[in-house]
């Protein structure tokens, strides 16, 4: 029962506090079954053991999940702390050992496969014994719970035991394709927004530049052809030709004549580029190779578009893949 045995810490498994950090990440005993590679049902008797053994208990069980209880979260955070310096001595021993190792990563969608991904055959060919793990989610990456090393976002972590470092700002503006712009023309004004047909993206990472935002309650609203929720779609609808959308000035690196900026006379909109880890990954060696990686193919001398200040895309020299 628990809260009634005396605590014996020695009794207590690492492993099993391995497995409770991973069902914490998680939220689900089937997920992070999945992840550890055993049964839920096994995971989950192990995690009843741990809390008998602490005589705490750790997680409430929903119908769709678990959740951590106070005394969990206190627990886990104590966990995390522990293992961080056990990861990074796990990491630099490998790396000395056998020349090799992974370094994690996770990015926004649109940013990986736009950017990031298109750019990592370069630092292969410089760094042939780090595997990247690149992960891509719209949501923000927690790299202290330990989901991955390094991250990029378009939010600053709210957390100050993380560094988290301004790699630039995304500037957005209306782009259409040259299919759609053959089809149905190019609005030159803002008299012209009503007969055009849109592209709109919802979702929580660009809340703040979807197009019914940007042209603020015109006639745009009710033109919206196509609405996604991801921004890999929002660029494949807009390269298809459904409809004038919002996209980051940067896409015309890899789009180039597919695409072009529409001038209507608006406020553009922009994010801050963050990107985040933990202090002690510095000291691995393969994490900080991808570390000065990353701030090199954000630097604003060779990229123009990631400027905190707005660059017109016609004003970008020549496409810089």
């Amino acid at each position: 029962m628990i809260g009634s045995n005396p605590i014996d810490l020695d009794a207590v498994s690492w492993d099993d506090l391995r497995l409770f950090t991973i069902a914490a990440r998680h939220r689900s005993f089937r997920r992070a079954g999945l992840d550890a590679k055993i049964s839920a049902s096994t995971f989950a008797r192990r995690i009843e053991i741990l809390e008998e053994q602490l005589g705490l208990k750790l997680f409430n069980r929903m119908p769709d999940g678990i959740v951590l209880t106070a005394q969990g979260e206190r627990i886990f955070e104590a966990v995390v702390e522990m293992r961080s310096p056990l990861q990074n001595l796990k990491a630099v021993i490998e790396e000395e050992r056998v020349g090799a190792s992974s370094v994690s990563m996770n990015v926004t969608q649109g940013m990986g496969v736009g950017w990031v991904i298109p750019r990592a055959a370069e630092f292969q060919a410089e760094h042939p014994d780090i595997r990247l793990d690149i992960r891509l989610s719209a949501d923000l990456a927690d790299v202290l719970r330990f989901g991955c090393q390094i991250a990029i976002q378009l939010r600053r972590p709210e957390n100050a035991d993380v560094i988290a470092y301004r790699l630039g700002r995304m500037h957005f503006q209306l782009f259409a394709s040259s299919g759609y712009i053959e089809r149905f023309g190019k609005p030159e004004s803002w008299e012209d927004v009503g007969r055009h047909r849109f592209v709109d993206q919802i979702d929580s990472v660009v809340s703040n530049v979807q197009v019914e935002d940007i042209l603020q309650g015109s006639q745009a609203a009710g033109r919206i052809a196509t609405r996604v929720n991801s921004s890999l779609a929002n660029l494949a609808a807009v390269e298809a030709g459904l409809g004038i959308g919002v996209l980051p000035t940067y896409c015309i690196a890899f789009f180039g004549s597919k695409i072009e900026p529409i001038d209507i006379g608006l406020r553009t909109r922009n994010l801050d580029i963050w990107l985040t880890f933990r202090p002690e990954v510095r000291a691995s060696r393969s994490a900080g190779a991808v570390i000065d990686w990353i701030k090199s193919i954000y630097d604003t001398r060779k990229y123009p578009w990631f400027n905190d200040e707005f660059i017109h895309p016609a004003e970008f020299t020549e496409p810089r893949l």
